[in-house]
């Protein structure tokens, strides 16, 4: 079964909730939140 292995990629650094807030970022990648997840419910840092 493949894992998927050397094919992830990190295009961002920061703290979580900056890079979870940022709408463009993941469009940009393909990203979505998961359900129920609000970005700006999380502690700052």
């Amino acid at each position: 079964m493949s894992r998927g292995r050397g094919k992830g990629r990190v295009v961002a650094d920061g703290p979580t909730r900056d890079l979870l807030s940022d709408d463009a970022l993941l469009r940009a990648h393909r990203l979505e939140l998961p359900f129920g997840l609000d970005p700006r419910a999380l502690p700052p840092g």
